[in-house]
């Protein structure tokens, strides 16, 4: 864990900092779950837009250095409903 803050600390110009904070994903997972309702691409960049203005400017909130997206794939299902996954 030390060798992974003193890489973010490197990456985001910190290296005489000794402290990290790490927030959750609040605004940007808000903005794919509104946006992922709308089917026009303009309409969702302007709702994007209107959403991270009222975060960061209206609210003042914190505007993260870094911003990490982590891809997945889920498998999940109930084996008890759907019968066993195969591979």
């Amino acid at each position: 864990m030390q060798a992974t803050g003193r890489m973010l600390r490197r990456k985001l110009g910190m290296a005489r900092s000794k402290k990290i904070v790490l927030l959750d994903r609040y605004t940007y997972s808000n903005i794919a779950y509104q946006c992922a309702k709308i089917d026009d691409q303009k309409a969702q960049d302007k709702l994007m837009k209107w959403i991270l203005k009222l975060e960061f400017d209206h609210f003042a909130i914190p505007q993260p250095d870094l911003t990490c997206s982590l891809m997945s794939v889920l498998f999940y299902r109930k084996e008890t409903q759907v019968g066993p996954v195969r591979q």
